[in-house]
């Protein structure tokens, strides 16, 4: 990545685990009052345990989403800070490669993905011509120079892109979660269809325990709502 690694092999490349350890010992030098580190927001981060204890910890009444939108105001409130920084790409997928050999950069194997859950077709008029799915029409294009290690690499870096936006756009993005069928007749094995509603659930409770704790249903706690940590608990519902 221009400006913070060179390529695997060069002279001065970092992994993405030297280089997050470089920004915690840049951190630690550089900053008492250090909360967060977003590298992908929070797909990875480095967090500060001291800043967690101080705030109180998550809150485990706002399961799943919301659980951020409190969390993290609350660091601001208490003045601990929340900076991003660069360490890789990382990637947040539903789906998976074809062959993870690609990983190896082996120029026998062409970096592609298939959705192992995919949706049902969609009913197509007479007239109209098939639509693919974005798995397919993301093989059909990738056919780049595999000796090239840079290509290669560029080739794996635009396959990764299409699949996270195949799971946060063109597919849905948990919709994956409900093609997992298998485990019937194991130990704890839970009924998937009513595993899925029980979390989504979950996820709503938790939204309402948030709009009431903040009396504010939204994550702007501090730009929007002008709210501080002691208001917690402590506001009239709007």
């Amino acid at each position: 990545m221009e400006g913070v690694t060179p390529p695997a092999g060069d002279p001065g490349y970092k992994s993405l685990y030297t280089l997050c350890l470089e920004e915690l010992k840049r951190t630690l030098a550089t900053d008492d009052r250090w909360g967060l580190r977003f590298f992908a927001y929070d797909h990875l981060t480095l967090q500060n345990p001291q800043a967690l204890e101080d705030i109180g910890g998550w809150d485990t009444l706002i399961p799943y989403y919301m659980t951020d939108c409190d969390t993290y105001p609350r660091m601001e409130m208490r003045k601990w800070s929340q900076n991003s920084a660069r360490c890789g790409i990382i990637t947040d997928t539903s789906s998976v490669l074809d062959d993870l050999i690609a990983l190896y950069r082996d120029p026998k194997v062409i970096p592609k993905f298939t959705d192992p859950n995919p949706p049902p077709p969609a009913h197509e008029e007479p007239d109209k011509p098939e639509k693919r799915d974005v798995a397919t029409r993301n093989k059909e294009s990738s056919s780049p120079n595999m000796a090239d290690p840079i290509e290669y690499w560029r080739a794996l870096q635009r396959v990764a892109d299409s699949m996270f936006h195949y799971k946060h756009g063109d597919r849905g993005r948990n919709t994956w979660q409900g093609g997992q069928h298998g485990g019937h007749d194991e130990p704890f094995y839970y009924d998937n269809a009513g595993f899925a509603e029980a979390l989504d659930i979950l996820t709503q409770a938790g939204k309402e325990v948030f709009r009431r704790k903040w009396g504010y249903p939204n994550c702007d706690l501090i730009a929007g709502a002008g709210l501080s940590f002691d208001d917690q608990w402590q506001v009239l519902e709007s």
